[in-house]
């Protein structure tokens, strides 16, 4: 006797059994979503911001996902399946050989970019100008892109043409209004050639190699500009600290969850430099202690894991003020100094600004979410 399937549906029936299973789950899966966004604990501390300008909403939304269990998970397999399928990282975020990532804003150029890179220009020449008729020299440090230094890194990815000319455009026309300029792309691909490290791998900065290189550079155009500074009236040596990982700010953007640590790619090393001194300049007991040197700029100045500002008193022989501040652009810390005390009680001879390259054609020198509302208003234009 033959075996049959047992089944009292007809294909009729079981075709509407298999329609009202779809509704079922489609319902099921609405009414999950609906409870976990009213679980959600935003919706009982609601987020206080302008709700004219756009900015509640904006704030809402990202308070939201962030504490949204269904939002992480569909984070963490897009993350997950992007990488295991085709190598992709986060947007933003370009996946060169080796484990080797750039920010795209370095490759970026759109209609506006050529309006926004003149009109940053004007706002380094006009800072130069308020400090030259004070009697201070400015020295511009354009840091070269990753994507530049190290583009045999970048795969099949190159620059284009637009930001490929945009640091010697930049070069040009600040040697055109009288404005002293550090090409560091020199010390950085010498560095490279000799087997050095200029940048990080997973991160946007440079490495404390980086930095003392271009540092080295920086202080001889620093004489040059200013060779009437009071410089090299102390000693420095240089102490290494113990080199640490380091998971770069590119590393942190990718959505591995808990399997990062098997997928992503292995952390930086960085071991920090420091500039201790030996000797201190002679000076009077009481007197205000001179700083000849002020260093304006971004993380790569401000954050002590680079090194830049000690690598510039090694190199210069003497102590630097460091006015550089992380996470608000270029602009931001150079308006802030300059409408400040300090500059007006301790005028020094020389103001270095470290000014990323990729910041030179975004909105006001600086990332969007940095320049909007951290500026001061009436100091550059």
């Amino acid at each position: 006797m033959a075996l049959r399937s047992h089944s009292s549906l007809t294909p009729k029936a079981s075709a509407d059994a298999r329609r009202h299973v779809a509704g079922a789950t489609f319902v099921a899966v609405l009414a999950l979503g609906f409870v976990l966004a009213v679980a959600n604990p935003v919706l009982r501390d609601v987020p206080s911001a302008d709700l004219r300008s756009g900015a509640w909403a904006r704030t809402f939304q990202a308070a939201f996902d962030e504490a949204s269990p269904v939002a992480a998970a569909a984070g963490t397999l897009r993350g997950v399946t992007g990488w295991i399928l085709f190598e992709e990282g986060p947007a933003g975020v370009l996946v060169g050989d080796d484990g080797w990532l750039f920010s795209a804003e370095e490759l970026a150029w759109d209609a506006g970019a050529d309006a926004r890179l003149r009109a940053n220009l004007e706002r380094i020449a006009a800072a130069a100008a308020t400090l030259r008729d004070e009697g201070i020299e400015l020295v511009v440090v354009p840091v070269p892109a990753k994507a530049r230094v190290e583009a045999d890194r970048l795969s099949d990815v190159r620059l284009p043409a637009e930001p490929a000319a945009r640091y010697d455009r930049a070069l040009d026309a600040l040697a055109a209004a009288g404005v002293a300029a550090v090409d560091a792309r020199a010390p950085l691909v010498d560095l490279k050639r000799r087997g050095g490290a200029p940048f990080l791998r997973t991160d946007t900065h440079w490495t404390p190699e980086g930095a003392a290189a271009v540092a080295a550079d920086v202080a001889a155009v620093v004489r040059r500009a200013a060779p009437d500074a009071d410089l090299d009236g102390a000693s420095y040596e240089l102490r290494r600290g113990p080199a640490a990982k380091y998971r770069g700010d590119l590393l942190r953007l990718f959505e591995f969850g808990p399997w990062h640590d098997r997928l992503a790619p292995p952390d930086d090393v960085v071991a920090p430099r420091s500039a201790v001194a030996t000797s201190a300049p002679s000076t009077d007991l009481f007197a205000a202690p001179e700083l000849p040197v002020v260093l304006v700029g971004t993380s790569y100045s401000a954050d002590a894991r680079w090194g830049f500002a000690d690598a510039l008193r090694l190199e210069l022989g003497v102590d630097v003020l460091e006015a550089a501040r992380s996470g608000a652009g270029a602009l931001a810390p150079m308006e802030a100094y300059l409408a400040g005390e300090a500059r007006r009680s301790s005028p020094p001879d020389v103001v270095v600004w470290e000014i990323p390259e990729r910041y030179l054609t975004q909105p006001r020198l600086g990332p969007p979410s940095a320049s909007a509302g951290a500026d001061l208003p009436g100091v550059l234009p």
